[in-house]
């Protein structure tokens, strides 16, 4: 019962502040953090003096340290709030920040949009910069198994991932499946 208060919150905490234009602006999103915290590290352990392998150890050590802390402060975290309601409104909110179903749809749905009043060269710039994928060349029916292809990952990525960490790990697990998905990113 828990679990699923958890996740009824962080979809609908998803649905009302999703979009980024909105009201996420003014949040620091945990990803924007990470991503911070992963160049700041970069930035200091693997300057041009440091050997490759020094690099490879400090890049190590560092990861490590990373998740430990995260782990214990995920733990602390849920610990106080989880297993009374209130508190479990407040981690599907806390959820509802590593998702992304609603820009994702609205992304996807603005490419639909543009491909539907025929302005292919919108849509395909709209592809373009959500895909990383050179969009110039393709034609309808490349734009729409690309487009639908896009959908289908962020699904997976944004919401299916999550949901599965939180349901197996808890918000430890959910906190450092991020981590390492946005380090392996960068």
């Amino acid at each position: 019962m828990d679990f699923i208060v958890v996740l009824f919150a962080a979809i609908i905490g998803d649905l009302i502040w999703g979009n980024k234009k909105n009201f996420s602006e003014r949040l620091n999103y945990p990803v924007i953090v990470f991503r911070r915290f992963i160049d700041f590290i970069d930035r200091e352990f693997n300057r041009d003096e440091f050997s490759d392998n020094t690099k490879v150890f400090n890049g190590t050590i560092i990861t490590l340290m990373a998740i430990i802390i995260l782990w214990f402060l995920a733990i602390i975290l849920e610990k106080i709030l989880f297993g009374n309601f209130v508190g479990n409104i407040l981690i599907g909110f806390f959820v509802s920040l590593f998702l992304n179903i609603k820009s994702s749809f609205n992304e996807i749905k603005a490419i639909y949009n543009n491909f539907m009043d025929d302005d292919i060269d919108q849509a395909k710039e709209g592809l373009g910069s959500i895909s990383s994928v050179d969009c110039s060349e393709l034609n309808e029916s490349e734009i729409t198994a690309l487009a639908i292809d896009n959908l289908f990952r962020k699904l997976m990525l944004h919401f299916v991932c999550p949901f599965f960490w939180l349901f197996i790990m808890g918000i430890p697990g959910l906190l450092i499946s991020n981590f390492i998905s946005y380090a392996n990113k960068l």
